[in-house]
């Protein structure tokens, strides 16, 4: 005799599989954009901030340059 498969719930466990995949490629993706416009800000900061005279201010710091998330 057959067993029962349950093939609605190994689909929706392959479907399940394939978003988390997705998304944690996503997440990559993201973390990856994040790493490079905060490198590029960083780069931009230290070619401009002798000429607008920011100097070292924490606030700028702490919001601007350094908060990624």
């Amino acid at each position: 005799m057959l067993e029962h498969v349950d093939y609605e719930f190994i689909k929706n466990e392959q479907r399940q599989n394939e978003i988390s995949r997705y998304c944690d490629e996503y997440e990559e993706k993201v973390i990856t954009l994040l790493e490079t416009i905060s490198r590029k800000l960083k780069a931009l900061r230290e070619e401009y901030e002798p000429i607008i005279g920011f100097g070292n201010c924490d606030e700028i710091d702490g919001y601007v340059w350094d908060n990624r998330f």
